[in-house]
């Protein structure tokens, strides 16, 4: 999780790529800034590289991207189910 929050990532986008619940990847998140006393992502992502966690030229896998651009999709699609319709 800290990886991806690290690489970017939204907390939706983190949670469809580790198949997890938007608001446990939010409570990790929120459990691991404390912890390394961070209060934003800049530095948060700094603490990971410097734990090794994650590196400078770290990326998302082919497979991560692909679960993010799902993600991404399906957030879209039911945006525009949601949406009221316009009257003619």
């Amino acid at each position: 999780m800290a990886r991806l929050i690290s690489l970017w990532c939204t907390v939706p986008e983190a949670a469809s790529i580790l198949y997890r619940s938007p608001n446990t990847v939010d409570n990790h998140k929120a459990s691991a800034m404390k912890k390394l006393g961070t209060h934003n992502l800049a530095t948060f992502t700094r603490c990971i590289i410097q734990l090794g966690i994650s590196s400078l030229d770290d990326q998302l896998t082919t497979e991560e991207q692909q679960r993010k651009v799902k993600a991404a999709k399906a957030k879209v699609t039911r945006n525009q189910k949601s949406e009221p319709k316009q009257p003619r």
